[in-house]
Order: structure tokens, then sequence, then C-alpha cells
């Protein structure tokens, strides 16, 4: 089975895909322990060119023994690859544990540099690529339950793509990706 980039093949049950399954008791962890900022990221890779508008993220906050411990985070960033490097976008605090937070995005223009590239045999544009990155250390690994990407302000339209997770981008052959058509 393939594995996003991040995905730790030893705890494989909590893969990129798990935060994409629409399900808040499946999640996917990040592969550090003690996360530093922007070490452990998240997103998405549509079929196509699309501009983010809303995001939707559910962390939690339990631990596989149901102890109350710090896996999440209070800040992240939402970032897209330009085609060539990743752009920070915007920035959200105050993030909670244990209940949804929704982001919206009012504005976005295109970022300097923003061109088609090549990575690895895999040929990438602006807009392609889009992830939350936590940008408050983590003291055990990050555990997102649920994460979505809207094209619209409330956050209603899904924005369908593959899971990604912190690291290479580099086998598209997920069997679990999103599959809704926007």
């Amino acid at each position: 089975e393939a594995l996003a980039g991040g995905e730790d093949p030893v705890v494989s049950e909590h893969p990129a895909r798990n935060a994409f399954d629409h399900e808040l008791s499946t999640e996917c962890w990040s592969t550090c322990s003690t996360c530093a900022s922007k070490e452990a990221w998240i997103g998405i890779a549509p079929n196509k060119p699309r501009n983010v508008r809303c995001i939707k993220l559910f962390q939690t906050s339990k631990s596989p023994r149901g102890g109350v411990m710090a896996w999440w985070t209070q800040g992240v960033d939402l970032d897209k690859w330009n085609g060539h490097q990743w752009v920070q976008v915007n920035s959200y605090y105050s993030l909670s544990r244990g209940a949804w937070d929704i982001m919206s995005l009012y504005s976005h223009f295109p970022a300097a540099g923003d061109a088609r590239s090549a990575l690895a045999g895999w040929s990438t544009e602006a807009n392609t690529v889009w992830r939350v990155a936590h940008t408050v250390p983590v003291i055990r690994r990050w555990a997102v339950a649920s994460l979505s990407f809207h094209l619209d302000l409330d956050c209603q339209q899904r924005l369908a793509g593959v899971p990604i997770a912190s690291g290479e981008v580099i086998d598209f052959d997920m069997k679990e990706g999103l599959d809704d058509d926007v």
C-alpha cells in the first residue's frame, strides 16, 4: 500500500488519509514525537489548481490510552506550493482540541514566483498543493482527527485531492484518497 511522505510505517493505522475520511474516530499522527514548529504538516494535492477559501480542522487531545496530552497545536499556517516552494498564505491562532476549528481565507493573491515546475518526475504548478503546518511546538505526536479544505467561505464545497503529510509527495496511488469531485 502506498504511503504519503511522513506516514509512519510502524504505526500504519494512523495515515494521512485518516484525517480526510470524515470520521472523528480515526486520526492522522505525525511521525515526529516532539514536533518543532512546522515540522509536521498535513495537506491535499488536488488534480488541478484551486484556491482554498476555508479549512475545517478537528484536533484530538486524547492519547491512545485515553489520557489528556498535548497532541494538538494552538496555531497553524495555511501554506500553498507555488510551483517552487511553500508559501505562507495565512496564519490561524487560538485553535482548540476536541472541537471544530473553522478558518476562512477572505483574500488570496498570487505569490511572487508562482510558476510551473517539476519535482522528481511530478509536474506541479501554483495552487496544486495546500497544507496546514503547526506553528506551536507539539509535545507529543500531532493528532488530526479530521481536516478538509474548501473552495467557499462557508466550508460547504469540499476540495477533492490526494492526502499528503510531512515530507515527500511521491506516490499518488492511494486507494483511499479523497473522491469528491469538485
